[in-house]
């Protein structure tokens, strides 16, 4: 089935990059981050500074409440992307 593609992209997103702390430290995430593109922080949300856990970093592009559904894709060895859907 081909699909139109701004109406395909129009229905989805990048809700996050993530990146795992074994392969990336708070610097080179940044790095790769500003080197792709992508936003250093969701503006208005968790005081402009990425989400911390255990094991990742995670950088916001969008509100999570912006998407419906969610799945995750491998960008690279310790990168995903949390891809949205409307």
């Amino acid at each position: 089935m081909k699909q139109n593609n701004n109406l395909y992209y129009n229905y989805m997103g990048t809700q996050s990059v993530i990146f795992n702390k074994k392969n990336f430290t708070l610097g080179q995430a940044k790095s790769w981050i500003k080197r792709n593109k992508f936003k250093q922080s969701y503006r208005n949300y968790n005081n402009k500074k990425p989400e911390e856990t255990t094991h990742y970093w995670r950088f916001r592009q969008e509100a999570p409440n912006k998407y419906k559904n969610y799945y995750m894709k491998k960008v690279r060895e310790g990168v995903f992307y949390v891809i949205g859907r409307k």
